[in-house]
């Protein structure tokens, strides 16, 4: 399979890594409109716990404050 990323950059290597070894979660949720919002993330795979970083005043962390419920896929 073809990449885009080149990989002889430091941070395109980082992300090629991360693509085909970590787990990506889709991260369900809903706006304070009720409408669904999906943010795909990735996770550390064969972990009990995940954890997820998001930067501040994101759609998801505003929409998380208003309604902490959330599916994962």
């Amino acid at each position: 399979m073809a990449s885009i990323l080149d990989p002889t950059k430091e941070r395109n290597a980082h992300i090629d890594q991360r693509l085909r070894t970590d787990t990506l979660v889709w991260f369900h949720h809903c706006t304070p409109r009720r409408a669904p919002h999906a943010v795909a993330v990735l996770g550390s795979s064969g972990t009990a716990n995940q954890s997820d970083f998001s930067q501040p005043k994101t759609q998801k962390l505003r929409n998380l404050q208003h309604n902490p419920n959330v599916l994962l896929a």
